[in-house]
């Protein structure tokens, strides 16, 4: 009895051992058969391509991946009939467009793309670009990959995006060649080769991929991004729908395929094989484990905990990943910095969470109010750091954090952040919490996506100021052409951010709409003066000429992406359309003619109408109110028009404060 005793207890020991060993990697799911009644299966061509472990090809060249097994379950689900058709990138991109594909998996979402596809709304994942070298070289920073070779795959969003590494470079003028390749797995082989110098891949791929080459990791991380599946058809609609509502679900339940797949993933886990060999004496085991009741109860209650610890993981997981993709979409400090006191609260579960930003200027440290503090350290701003009530160790850890590992310092009750300040100098940001810091590991990834975001808002702020100074100068420079002018661009420029604001604009569309107006007529720096100063009426030639300046030479406001070009672009082209169509240069007519260039279009007619010019005298106000609305639905948008008609003295009064010099008027 006592061997017997003895055999049970040293069996159940080994099958814990060989649970405790393979458990994380096994999973066992159940999916249960729905009586539902019989309905004929919809085919469905889904594209993917080489991005493991969320969508590729195992080594018996079948789908698999993280989006594999989702898909495959909601198809199951649905009554789907999946074939996968591996392809390129951007091969999917334009069969998709060409209606060969009905989805395609595992595709990062940005502004641009979701102008031409339509995306799902549940994210399975976040990820973000990373920078890899082939150990030839030190790479610390973007400034370290000046003439350099750097590879990228086609098509990939951490390439040419917004927030890619192209518009990065560019931003700080590094120049780099770039080698573009069909996929992933060729460019991580010409790096290993030393054929370029540097790589560009998802941290995800990367970390998946690196035991298979000799590569250096460096630390430039950049572009967090919602991964998705998109279909460019309306009709597939339901699709994205029926994913999405399964996908709901699966996040809603804690032990299902999702958060498992998730674990997997993120742990580069692989499925765990048990040799046929090994299935026989393993029934055994477990035959002689359901005997040994006890042993179980025993057992039970550590289980038990270590499915809590894991669950707890996922719990922060899904945490950090949610809050990272918030970041991935800001454009404006302000509401950064209010989206991550919302973040900290959330993730340290605190409510008494104080952010305060702080420069090092002229070796002093101050609290700086630009960037961003909370309420209870307002009224502080301006101050020294050791004139101010914030914790007495705040001056000896901002000297620690400069030497931390990635410049985040973690103190008992405070985190202490270094960066690069939009004042150019070093900047900091003090976290004081009333509760100990203890996922660290998942704060310091968080910060490092946050202060990825900050430094690509204090770029953008950087190039919106010099373009508006640029703007600005420009629009003086128009005015010191034209003899007849002399005010007209700042009357112009004035009653339309008036109209606008009269339309409903909000503050930056406002301070757009300012500078836009005031160089609608740019182009005329390219108009010969004794044309632009011709008295009387211009011939059919010089009146062409005139119609060019709102298109020629100004190939530095096309294509362009942020928001105060596109309107500069806007009004200096399409200021002389019409709403029925008849006007210049491209005949646009109804809301087809951008809003901005609506407005200033019938604050140019206006104030032309109400001054003198070369080749006219001032019309009375009058007379210019009324061939104003007699345009209307003509020459002019309807819908203002009715906003204009209201307000035409308001703005008639705005022309007033700012005349002509009387001298220089010329009244036929």
């Amino acid at each position: 009895m006592k061997r017997f005793v003895l055999s049970l207890f040293l069996a159940c020991m080994l099958i814990m051992f060989v649970f405790n060993s393979y458990g994380e990697n096994v999973n066992i799911m159940v999916i249960e058969n729905e009586n539902s009644p019989e309905v004929e299966k919809v085919d469905i061509l889904v594209g993917i391509y080489e991005n493991l472990p969320l969508v590729g090809l195992d080594e018996k060249n079948n789908p698999t991946g993280f989006f594999i097994e989702i898909m495959n379950y909601v198809a199951q689900k649905e009554n789907w009939n999946i074939t996968y058709e591996v392809n390129t990138l951007s091969e999917n991109f334009i069969k998709l467009e060409q209606g060969e594909l009905d989805l395609v998996l595992a595709i990062a979402y940005t502004e641009e793309r979701a102008e031409k596809y339509l995306y799902n709304t549940q994210t399975l994942y976040t990820n973000w670009g990373q920078v890899y070298t082939n150990n030839k070289y030190d790479v610390e920073s973007y400034f370290d990959l000046e003439g350099m070779r750097i590879g990228v795959e086609t098509g990939d969003v951490h390439f040419k995006s917004a927030n890619g590494i192209k518009y990065i470079l560019e931003s700080f003028d590094i120049d780099v060649e770039y080698v573009e390749y069909p996929g992933r797995k060729e460019m991580l082989v010409d790096l290993e080769r030393g054929l370029v110098d540097a790589g560009i891949v998802s941290r995800l791929f990367g970390e998946y991929h690196d035991s298979n080459h000799t590569l250096a990791l460096t630390p430039i991380q950049f572009n967090p991004i919602e991964i998705k599946l998109i279909t460019s058809e309306i009709s597939n609609e339901f699709l994205l729908d029926s994913f999405d509502k399964h996908v709901m679900d699966l996040k809603a339940d804690k032990e299902s395929l999702y958060y498992h797949g998730l674990d997997n993933m993120l742990n580069r886990d692989k499925s765990f094989y048990i040799p046929k060999a090994m299935k026989g004496t393993i029934a055994i085991l477990i035959a002689m484990l359901i005997a040994s009741g006890m042993t179980i109860l025993f057992y039970r209650k550590i289980i038990r905990n270590q499915n809590k610890s894991i669950l707890d993981q996922n719990v922060h997981l899904k945490q950090l990943l949610s809050c990272i993709s918030t970041l991935s979409s800001i454009q404006n400090m302000d509401l950064l910095f209010i989206n991550f006191v919302d973040h900290l609260m959330e993730i340290l579960n605190d409510q008494m969470i104080e952010v305060v930003s702080i420069i090092k200027y002229d070796d002093a440290y101050y609290v700086d109010s630009s960037e961003y503090v909370t309420k209870a350290y307002q009224t502080e701003a301006g101050l020294k750091v050791k004139e101010s009530t914030l914790h007495a160790s705040v001056l000896e850890n901002l000297v620690l954090a400069t030497h931390a590992e990635e410049n985040i310092l973690f103190a008992e009750d405070m985190i202490i952040v270094k960066y690069e300040s939009s004042h150019n100098c070093e900047g900091y940001i003090y976290i004081e919490t009333s509760h100990e810091i203890i996922e660290k590991e998942f704060l310091s990834i968080y910060i490092i996506n946050l202060l990825s975001a900050l430094q690509s808002i204090i770029i953008s702020n950087a190039r919106v100021e010099e373009k508006t100074k640029l703007l600005v100068s420009l629009g003086e420079l128009i005015e010191k052409r034209d003899q007849f002018v002399a005010n007209h661009v700042k009357r112009v420029s004035e009653a339309t951010t008036y109209l606008a604001s009269l339309y409903g604009y909000d503050e930056e569309k406002l301070s757009h709409i300012t500078i836009s107006s005031s160089v609608h007529d740019i182009g005329k720096i390219f108009v010969p003066d004794y044309i632009l100063n011709k008295p009387g009426k211009l011939n059919a030639e010089e009146f062409q000429m005139i119609k060019s300046h709102a298109t020629d030479k100004f190939e530095f406001i096309d294509n362009v992406e942020d928001s105060l070009s596109k309107s500069v672009h806007n009004v200096v082209r399409y200021h002389h359309e019409n709403w029925n169509g008849t006007g210049y240069p491209e005949g646009l007519s109804g809301e087809n003619i951008p809003l901005e260039a609506r407005l200033t279009s019938i604050i140019d007619v206006f104030e032309a109408l109400t001054h003198s010019r070369s080749y006219k005298g001032a019309w009375s106000y009058e007379k210019a109110v009324s061939f104003i609305l007699d345009n209307s639905g003509i020459k002019f948008d309807p819908e203002i028009i009715d906003v204009f008609e209201k307000h035409s003295r308001e703005i008639y009064e705005i022309f007033l404060l700012s005349p002509d010099d009387l001298e220089e008027q010329k009244i036929n």
